[in-house]
Formats: C-alpha cells, structure tokens, sequence
C-alpha cells in the first residue's frame, strides 16, 4: 500500500497530516467538469491577478453572489492576504481529476453541474519563507446561469495543516516588528504587549540558535478565542495546548536544500500558562527544529502509532524547547523540576528518555519533555551552552533507515556532537541520571 505524505506539527504535539492525493465526496451528484476546467483556470489567472492588484471587484467577481456567507469568506481572505504582502501569490488548478462535489462549508445546495477541483495557492511571506509554500484548497465551481462559479469550498479531507490557514477564516490585524510577523484576529486585546513578547521571544531564541540558520522573521498568528484557534490547520492543535507549529511544504514540491519553504505559528491570546512570552518562545523553539528538518515527504508524524517511523526524536525537539524557554524563565525551570520529580514518584525504574510513540499521552507529555530538557541542561552545564547546541542539531538532523531507540538516538548524537568518546556512553547516561535524581 502507498504511503501517504505526511507533515509534522508541533504544538506541544505532532500530528498525523493529510497531503495524499485527493478523495471524492461520498455524495453528490457525478463531476461534468471537462467543460468547466478552461474556465476554472481563467478564474484562478483572475484572483492571482486581483491580489497584485488591489481589485476586490475582480477577486469576487465569479463568486457566487447568492451565497452571502461565502462572499464574506472571500472578502476575509482578499483583505487578509492583502495585508500579509506575499512576495508571491498564485492560484493552480492542480492535475488532480475533479471530484463529485456535494454541499461543503458555505452551500446548502449546489448546482446540477458542479465538481470539487484541487487548487493550491502558493504565497511566499517575505523574510519569512526561503520559497513559495503550498496551501490547499478545494473548490467546488459549478454552472450559475450557464457560467462557471465559485459555489463553495469543499472540507478537508482527513486533516491538513495545508488547509485552513487563519487569513481563510477570520480578519486579521496585521503587525510588523523587527524579526516578527504578527497577525491578530480581530478582537485580540493587548497587542501591544503581545508584540513586545514576540519581538523579545525571536531576539532571544535567535541568540540561542548562534548563528546556525533560521528564517528572517517569524510568523505568528494570534486566536482570539480557542474555536477559531482549534479550527485552523486542519484542527490539529491538540485540545491541551496553547499554540501550534506546522512547517509549510514547498509549492513546486522541489526541495533542493532538503527543508521546507516556512513554518507557521499559531498561538492563543491568553494562554493557560499566563506567560504569552513563554507560550511564543516554546513555539519559536520548535520552529527552529522545524527549518532543519527533512521536507521528506515520507516522514510520518504523531500521535498514533506512524509516530514510531519518525526521524526525529521528540524527546530531542520538545526538550531543546523546553530548554530554550527555561534558560530565562525562573518559574518554567521550576516547573520542570516538579514535572521532572513527578516522573521520578510515578515510578521504580532509573531516568530514560522516552519513545516517541505514546510521547504525549496523557499524564505522561510534561514529564516527558521535561526529561529531553534535562539532557540538554546536563550538557549546557557541563559543556556550555553551545554544545547543547550541536547535540540538538546531531539529534534532529541524523537520518537512520529506521527509528532507534531513545537511548542509541542520544549516544549517536552525543558521538555526532563530539561530546562522548565511549561507544556506549556508559559515563554520560549514569552521570545524567543522577542529575535527573538530584532534581
């Protein structure tokens, strides 16, 4: 059976993606596209187009103008996007053969001629992404008085972070500082100070990472309200969290470097910490993770368990993030010591980093990373913190045909980073788990 292609999100978790080829509505009446596809890519030419050019009138114009709810989500989308300034900005039809469409998120009904078309808008956000990244979209055009329309868009098929972007959903305020890209739906209050803590959050991370790359700026999107935050991204922030990281594949599906075009952020206004620069910085951590890891469409992502396939340990990215947010924040190393004791209470057995697999279960994710944290503390305490550093970049960047162990992933790492000379890393693991202990 083909694998499907699959994303990484971070949030506090990873999440299984969508990016398969697509899968026709249950219901509906059969496609009678062929007719129609000229049309649709006229109508794509016309929205690339319009966006260029400031023309809200020409955005609309093959909107389908009886359905206020989906006027009003084109004009959301246009203004946003209009705000954001994308370096670049197109709409394809992509060379997915339609599909039977029936009634998605804004049409009760559609008419007799319809099909749901695969389109992709690749948008590059400038400093923020290396190349144009691919959002999906499925649009259902169908015949309004013998002239192709824009009827409605279609849900999401399974879940994907590539789908349901928050300039598609709600109005943002958009705001920019040095080093950040900040989008607020309206509504959010305190933006001011929510600046402040981003800009400082992307100032410090940055002087963490010394020197190895990252993008210009970061982009941050802001959620009023937890509804419209665990609606974006194909639903996958988790439940828990209070913000979310997606790594944006690349539009022409060509990586020359390996990475991704950009990450996005998303986070919560008031997040349940109370700390928006914590909740931000923790974000920024895993972005950091995200723009050295492999685009390989292959990689599979959490939770369940495809998780076991992934190349990158999570004790690695959720501890070097919660690593980076403590070296400045009393209250979050104090947190960490009281996961970090909870874990030790919960049971008989010595420290060990855990799988992936199971990494975010409940009552088990703060302990969790609270243990990859101590490892890089551990080596910032002995080594400095650069060392914590390369040990992070030797974690998160060595391929293996397949997963290894948490403990053979730690000794290939330490090995990698030029910390350890023993094949076993004997020394380092006891002398780590005492530290473990002694906290």
């Amino acid at each position: 059976m083909r694998r499907r292609q699959a994303l990484i999100t971070l949030g506090g978790s990873l999440a299984t993606l969508g990016g398969c080829a697509a899968v026709a509505d249950s219901a509906g009446p059969s496609p009678t596209s062929n007719a129609m596809e000229p049309q649709v890519d006229i109508i794509l030419d016309r929205r690339t187009r319009a966006l260029v050019d400031g023309d809200e009138d020409a955005w609309l114009s093959a909107v389908d103008a009886s359905n206020p709810a989906l006027v009003a989500r084109d004009r959301i989308t246009f203004a946003n996007l209009r705000q954001l300034k994308p370096a670049i900005a197109r709409y394809r039809r992509l060379a997915t053969p339609p599909t039977a469409a029936s009634p998605g998120r804004y049409a009760s009904s559609l008419p007799r001629t319809s099909a749901t078309y695969e389109v992709e808008l690749a948008i590059q956000l400038p400093e923020v992404d290396s190349a144009p990244a691919a959002v999906r979209l499925r649009y259902v055009f169908g015949r309004v008085d013998d002239t192709v329309t824009l009827v409605d868009v279609a849900r999401p098929v399974g879940a994907d972070p590539t789908e349901d972007q928050p300039w598609d959903s709600v109005p943002l305020r958009i705001h920019r500082r040095a080093g950040v890209l900040l989008a607020a739906q309206s509504g959010v209050t305190g933006v001011d100070a929510l600046l402040t803590a981003a800009t400082r959050a992307a100032r410090e991370v940055r002087r963490a990472w010394v020197g190895n790359p990252a993008s210009e700026a970061f982009a941050i999107f802001v959620a009023a309200d937890r509804a419209a935050y665990r609606s974006w991204y194909g639903g996958l922030a988790p439940s828990w969290s209070d913000g979310i990281t997606v790594p944006a594949p690349r539009a022409d599906g060509d990586t020359p470097d390996g990475r991704f075009a950009g990450v996005r952020v998303a986070v919560r206004a008031e997040p349940a910490g109370g700390s928006a620069y914590n909740a931000i910085k923790r974000q920024l951590g895993y972005a950091l993770s995200v723009a050295m890891l492999s685009a390989d469409p292959e990689l599979r992502a959490l939770p369940g368990p495809a998780g076991e396939t992934l190349n990158a340990p999570l004790w690695a990215v959720e501890g070097f993030a919660a690593y980076l947010v403590a070296r400045d924040s009393a209250s979050a190393r104090q947190r960490l010591r009281t996961d970090l004791r909870a874990a030790r209470r919960a049971t008989d057995q010595e420290p060990a980093l855990p799988a992936n697999t199971g990494f975010y279960a409940d009552g088990a994710r703060e302990a969790n990373a609270a243990l990859g944290c101590s490892v890089y503390e551990f080596v910032a305490e002995r080594h400095g913190h650069d060392r914590a550093v390369a040990l992070h970049l030797a974690a998160i960047t060595r391929r293996t045909p397949d997963p290894q162990p948490p403990a053979a992933a730690l000794t290939a790492a330490l090995t990698a980073a030029g910390l350890i000379d023993d094949p076993a890393a004997t020394a380092f693991a006891a002398q780590w788990r005492r530290y473990v202990q002694r906290a």
